[in-house]
Order: structure tokens, then sequence, then C-alpha cells
């Protein structure tokens, strides 16, 4: 046992001594600096730069980003996307809209529903 964890910290040494902290900042502020949504003009512009960099700095022989015809949500700017949770006993709460939201729809007397669940017994 205590081989095998002498030879998994020989391991981490050796894997630690390889990362540049200065590149590490440097790299994560170039892929998070602008939204990458999935199948977006930016995602596919980092898929390339990374792609890039995997043969150029990295050596890698071949690189391949295959197409996948999947079914995305992505947001819609102009209609804008609503969650409503429905009770049983008819009221609503929607917890995506902005302050106020889902009070016209509350029994006489409730102060604000916290977000979802509403565990108070009225909304049951």
């Amino acid at each position: 046992m205590q081989k095998h964890h002498e030879e998994i910290m020989s391991f981490h040494k050796k894997f630690q001594s390889t990362v540049d902290e200065k590149q590490l900042e440097s790299n994560l502020k170039y892929f998070s600096e602008k939204p990458h949504i999935a199948g977006s003009l930016r995602q596919i512009e980092l898929a390339k730069e990374l792609a890039r960099r995997w043969k150029e700095d990295n050596g890698f022989d071949k690189v391949e980003m295959p197409e996948y015809q999947v079914l995305l949500s992505k947001p819609d700017e102009v209609n804008k996307t609503r969650i409503t949770i429905k009770y049983k006993n008819g009221h609503h709460h929607s917890p995506s809209q902005r302050r106020g939201a889902g009070r016209r729809n509350r029994p006489e007397g409730q102060g604000r529903c916290p977000a979802f669940p509403c565990l108070q017994s009225q909304w049951k």
C-alpha cells in the first residue's frame, strides 16, 4: 500500500512541475472571457483554437472535431423563456421573473414566495 501511495505522489509531483501557473491563468482568461453557448460561433472558435494548441503546442499528430446533430435549447433574446410552477390549488409561481413575480396570484396576505419549492402549506 505504501509503495502505491509513493508512486501516486511521484506522478503528482511530476504533473505539478509541468504546470505553468501564468499560462494556466492566461488560458482560463482567454477561454472564459466571452460567453460560448454550445453550437455558437464563439464555441466553434474556441474548439478550433484548442485543436490548434493541441497540435502546435503539445505535439498531437492529429486532432479531430466531429460534428454532432443534437437538439439544444438556446436563449431567445426576443421571446424570453419563462418557467411557471402550477400548484394543485390553482395558484402559480414564476421564479424566473423579476421582483414582484407571481404576486398577483398569491392568496391574500401572503408575502414574497421563496424560490421553489414553496413549502408554505397554503401553496401545496
